[in-house]
């Protein structure tokens, strides 16, 4: 080997050596994590959404399942000096497979159907998010045309906020929330999240939440309560300040929720994870189901 060979190779090992030892030093003495937008940026999940219900009432089982697969997308319009930035949410494709209580089936796909229960929300602006660098969220509406209330309160649970003082590997915090519960227009929930960061390197951070009510709630409105008690994993990315992927999973019993002898079960799965901006739409989406 040549003597300039030589001392590069030794210069690219001493580099690498000290970037470990500045990973770890991280670690130790722990990291602010923020959130980090510029305007006209364009960022885009693709997801799953999984659930299925039983509810027994008596001798009667009733089951209903849905699969709903997604492609997300959040266009930053503007970011203030201190790092808050105002987000639009739209759906850019949505692909159902349901199947109800009465036998009955719904399937469909807004790519390759024109005329679907979601036509009209897809490739819209529905929600508008001012998100603050630490994850709080600071205002949320409906985007300009409205008429898409349903999405503003599931909205607050696809971010993971963070601490303003730096952490460190075990480092907890929790964050109560009003949310509208799913299918009603006006009924809300006070939740608890429980986070705590898991794993932290250079580059990033594991955080995982746990969810529950933060009242006390009555079986019949626990029945729509537990679709929102989900636990689970966000991955973080540290270097450039956007979530990578998050994976949740809801598992509740509700007793009594309609008469004594009544028992529902709830159980599903939420997943969403972070495409490369230069995919196409359509095959992104297709991307994300495998």
């Amino acid at each position: 080997m040549h003597r300039k060979q030589a001392a590069a190779l030794a210069l690219l090992a001493t580099i690498a050596y000290y970037l470990a030892l500045a990973q770890i030093a991280d670690a130790q003495q722990g990291v602010v994590l923020r959130y980090k937008f510029s305007a006209g940026q364009t960022i885009r999940y693709g997801g799953e959404h999984v659930m299925r219900i039983e509810a027994t009432a008596g001798d009667s089982t009733q089951t209903a399942k849905t699969q709903t697969k997604f492609l997300r997308q959040w266009t930053v319009q503007q970011v203030d000096a201190d790092g808050t930035a105002t987000l639009v949410m739209s759906i850019e494709r949505v692909q159902v497979d349901a199947s109800m209580p009465d036998g009955n089936r719904i399937a469909f796909d807004t790519d390759k159907e024109t005329d679907t229960p979601a036509s009209g929300m897809v490739k819209r602006p529905l929600v508008q998010v001012r998100l603050r660098p630490n994850g709080q969220v600071a205002e949320l509406k409906e985007a300009a045309g409205g008429g898409w209330s349903q999405f503003i309160s599931g909205v607050k649970l696809l971010f993971c906020p963070f601490p303003t003082v730096p952490i460190t590997a075990g480092t907890a915090w929790q964050r109560e929330l009003e949310v509208r519960l799913p299918g009603s227009a006006s009924a809300k929930v006070k939740l608890r999240q429980t986070f705590r960061l898991e794993q932290l390197d250079g580059s990033s951070a594991v955080v995982s939440v746990n969810t529950e009510p933060a009242e006390q709630v009555d079986p019949p409105l626990m029945a729509q309560v537990a679709q929102l008690l989900g636990n689970g994993k966000f991955l973080f990315d540290v270097q450039n300040g956007l979530l990578k992927s998050q994976n949740t999973s809801v598992q509740q019993v509700v007793q009594g929720y309609a008469g004594s002898d009544s028992q529902m079960q709830v159980v599903g799965q939420f997943s969403e994870s972070l495409l490369d901006p230069a995919a196409p739409t359509a095959r992104s989406a297709d991307a994300s189901q495998n």
